[in-house]
């Protein structure tokens, strides 16, 4: 069953022992949302996430002094941390366990929403709620990572565009026609290029093929990360330059959902996520980041 499926209904078995052992069930703190999300820890993924704080906001500061890895980066198996913001005069703060993620969508289950303070039929329901809003979202102070994979800091594959000779590519803007690889080096006549080259050129002096024409590599010449010139058989073009592409790249996104971000920062807003399968175009490159349409991306985890 999936999890959109299961919208509405209970996910934990509160009968279950890691419900008492972390005070849900019983004790001084019944009912409570930070024992109820280590009760869920323990009884999900065997994670005995120990105590050591007075209210839930203090759960990233606790997380991280006991290595845990934690940031804003959204993940299924985490506690979801807000600082404030449930009801009015709420001073403690508030902690979901998040149960899975689709897209922008996130599943979380919580407990003491209504601030009864006890073991509540509303408890454990799952719910569902928009990243992009969570974001958004001024009193969210983070995701605590519970399985151990998460808690190493991880490397991203890298993700630099390599142009290859004997492909085709289509000029996504008009290119200047130089006789070398660099703005060093004049720019050719337009009656210096080969006939075809001609039949797709501006009609002016100076050689400068439109926007939507195809052109085959011969040879490419990398200046740096953020500039790649190629021959083609009229002369050089750049490819990119100052981290421009001059060219169409269309990547297909390889990660489950891959966050799309407002800056090429993996710090950065989340302004929205792409899933597994598609297909986005790349405008300009920073490192290991693309633009898209819709944000940033890192494109480690595209092909």
């Amino acid at each position: 069953m999936s999890l959109y499926d299961s919208l509405g209904k209970r996910m934990g078995n509160f009968n279950n022992a890691a419900y008492t052992w972390s005070g849900f069930s019983n004790g001084p703190y019944q009912g409570q949302c930070v024992t109820y999300v280590r009760g869920r820890a323990k009884e999900k993924l065997g994670v005995e996430f120990l105590g050591g704080f007075d209210s839930a906001k203090q759960i990233v500061d606790v997380a991280k002094q006991r290595g845990y890895k934690t940031g804003r980066e959204a993940a299924e198996d985490s506690f979801i941390v807000f600082g404030d913001g449930r009801y009015s005069g709420d001073i403690w703060g508030h902690v979901y366990f998040c149960e899975g993620i689709s897209g922008d969508d996130y599943f979380y289950t919580e407990a003491n929403s209504n601030n009864d303070a006890k073991v509540s039929a509303d408890d454990g329901i799952l719910k569902k709620g928009s990243l992009k809003a969570l974001m958004d979202n001024k009193a969210f102070l983070g995701f605590v990572y519970l399985k151990a994979q998460n808690t190493k800091t991880e490397t991203a594959p890298s993700g630099k565009i390599e142009f290859k000779k004997g492909i085709n590519y289509t000029l996504s803007t008009n290119v200047n026609v130089r006789y070398g690889a660099g703005t060093g080096f004049a720019r050719k006549l337009r009656t210096e290029l080969t006939p075809d080259g001609m039949t797709h050129a501006l009609q002016q002096q100076y050689a400068c093929l439109k926007a939507g024409t195809v052109v085959t590599i011969q040879e490419i010449k990398k200046i740096s990360d953020n500039e790649v010139w190629a021959k083609i058989p009229s002369g050089w073009i750049a490819i990119m330059f100052s981290g421009e592409l001059y060219v169409t790249v269309k990547r297909t996104v390889t990660a489950d959902v891959l966050n799309v971000r407002e800056k090429a920062s993996q710090s950065a807003k989340i302004v929205g996520t792409l899933n597994r399968g598609e297909i986005v175009t790349v405008t300009s490159v920073s490192s290991d980041w693309g633009k898209t349409a819709k944000g940033w991306i890192h494109l480690g985890y595209t092909a």
